[in-house]
């Protein structure tokens, strides 16, 4: 199946502040795309997938022992170098079925994989989040 998917990543309350953007690439090569300015308010990244051979596809997509995964990048990373941060979080696409990916690509619905944006030291959540299905 070959499919254009489109998905959302909602970060639910982040805190204000931070800079933070989607990862395009890997390594050194990596860029910022879409950074905005956190308020503390939800927010949300808004992309297309490609999804072939039961995998997705594209310049935002990581994969590591675990799956695939696409990356948020805060503080520095997101290009704001006076941040007293410099952060990413990693959100699986686990969740995401084939079922859920047929649905989308038919109907033109965003799949949403939503998320806590602040982790417990206050601070932008990082590493691996806690994925729900919005």
């Amino acid at each position: 199946m070959l499919a254009e998917v489109p998905l959302s990543l909602l970060v639910k309350s982040p805190p204000a502040g931070h800079l933070v953007g989607l990862q395009r690439g890997k390594g050194s090569s990596a860029k910022t795309e879409a950074p905005v300015r956190t308020t503390g308010d939800d927010l949300s990244f808004d992309l297309a997938l490609e999804y072939r051979d039961g995998r997705f596809r594209g310049p935002f997509l990581q994969q590591d022992g675990k799956g695939q995964f696409i990356y948020l990048r805060w503080g520095v990373s997101a290009g704001d170098l006076t941040a007293v941060c410099d952060r990413r979080t990693k959100v699986y696409l686990g969740l995401v079925t084939p079922e859920a990916v047929a649905s989308a690509a038919k109907t033109g619905r965003r799949i949403v994989l939503a998320f806590d944006g602040a982790a417990k030291d206050g601070f932008p959540a990082c590493a691996t989040v806690k994925v729900t299905l919005g």
